[in-house]
């Protein structure tokens, strides 16, 4: 499992997006969730992942693939 955070602040002056980080953790096989404190339970991170900010967590999914990034 890995936790990590997507702040605005740090990615605007980068030139990287939350969506670039998503798609390397996916290509990876990592599932992005973040956790639901209402229902005591992590929820699967969907849609456009530019919009999300706050605390996620990424889940191995698959066993890793060997494409380079």
């Amino acid at each position: 499992m890995i936790c990590f955070e997507v702040s605005e602040l740090p990615f605007a002056g980068t030139g990287f997006s939350p969506d670039m980080i998503r798609e390397l953790l996916k290509a990876y096989g990592y599932d992005i969730c973040s956790f639901d404190l209402c229902e005591e339970r992590f929820r699967q991170v969907e849609g456009d992942f530019s919009r999300f900010h706050g605390d996620f967590f990424a889940f191995h999914a698959r066993p890793e693939s060997s494409r380079e990034i």
